[in-house]
């Protein structure tokens, strides 16, 4: 038998509560790249921004401009 931490003590430490925000080398290729689900979740998120853009766009009236410009240079 080992004396190894559980695997939850990654993510619950003994100490105080603290934001984190950590950053390591990934495959930005493989992070973006669709899932199964790709088709299922892009429908998903399409109905939430139709049904209520102000709600989960959260895009400020100042950024509509870039928005547009963005979503042109995508397609």
């Amino acid at each position: 038998m080992t004396d190894a931490a559980p695997a939850s003590a990654e993510l619950f430490p003994d100490e105080d509560f603290q934001f984190r925000f950590g950053l390591r080398p990934g495959n930005a290729a493989a992070f973006f790249a669709p899932t199964p689900q790709h088709a299922e979740l892009t429908r998903e998120r399409n109905h939430w921004l139709e049904l209520e853009p102000a709600q989960y766009s959260a895009l400020l009236a100042e950024g509509e401009p870039l928005a547009t410009e963005a979503a042109t240079l995508a397609q």
